[in-house]
């Protein structure tokens, strides 16, 4: 048993360094991947950021970043395969109850990642702009359409109260006929 006992710590020393021998060649091997970021302030912030995250991800601004990017004819991959690439590389983080939100993105190519980020951020910009304008246009259009309701209303009244007004000016014969003669008396006149 004795003779035997030098070959665990020889088999120990042989598997580590195998084992580190086996990591390096895996590390030399394996593709860099490099990591770019943006951060966001968001102002007039939801209550719930996932729903703007939500957005960031969302099927249109995940096209225009690829357009914005021209990850198309970079990676020579349909528009539909670089949104998924897209989405696959880059991550949303917000930093709770602060309005911001972190974009990361990781790539094996430095400057496809940073491009790729920078164009999600523009792309997000963009598309967060136009719904808010075609939000404001739905609210100015509903708010004309309640002026304008209204004013016919303040029309109708301002016909019935010019009505109102005619007649009182003209009054009927009914009201001016003159009142009967009290008994043993000169006439009354109409009241005016």
């Amino acid at each position: 048993m004795l003779k035997r006992s030098w070959m665990i710590p020889v088999f120990a020393m042989v598997g580590l360094l195998a084992a580190g021998a086996g990591t390096a060649v895996l590390k030399l091997r394996a593709p860099k991947v490099f990591e770019s970021s943006a951060t966001l302030e968001i102002k007039e912030a939801p209550a719930d950021m996932n729903h703007e995250i939500s957005f960031m991800q969302s099927q249109p601004v995940l096209q225009e970043a690829v357009r914005r990017g021209g990850f198309v004819g970079k990676w020579d991959q349909s528009e539909e395969e670089a949104v998924k690439l897209v989405r696959r590389s880059i991550s949303f983080r917000s930093v709770e109850r602060s309005g911001f939100v972190t974009i990361r993105g990781r790539h094996h190519d430095r400057e496809e990642v940073r491009v790729m980020v920078m164009a999600v951020a523009q792309a997000y910009r963009e598309q967060r702009k136009a719904r808010q304008i075609a939000d404001s246009k739905k609210t100015l259009e509903a708010l004309s359409d309640a002026v304008r309701r209204q004013e016919e209303v303040v029309e109708q009244r301002r016909k019935k109260l010019a009505d109102i007004m005619k007649n009182s000016e003209n009054p009927r014969e009914a009201d001016m006929a003159p009142a009967p003669a009290p008994a043993g008396g000169d006439p009354v006149e109409a009241p005016q």
